[in-house]
């Protein structure tokens, strides 16, 4: 497994998501409890984020952990 690419591969799968449920960075950060610049972060695959933050993200879009971790 390849750290930075699997970064970059969750946030892209959360950016996608979260377009398609038409919500913008501040407001499902603000639903996961984090802030718009560290939402903007993690779709980058600047950063990765807490098991827990993944779990908030994952039910804030109505999806699973493993939908935002396929192909990881």
């Amino acid at each position: 497994m390849d750290y930075p690419n699997s970064l970059l591969k969750a946030g892209q799968n959360i950016k996608l998501f979260r377009l398609e449920k038409g919500l913008s960075q501040e407001k499902l950060g603000h639903a996961a409890g984090i802030s718009r610049s560290y939402m903007g972060a993690i779709e980058r695959g600047e950063t990765g984020a807490h098991i827990y933050v993944y779990y908030k993200l994952a039910k804030a879009l109505d999806i699973s952990i493993e939908t935002i971790t396929k192909g990881t």
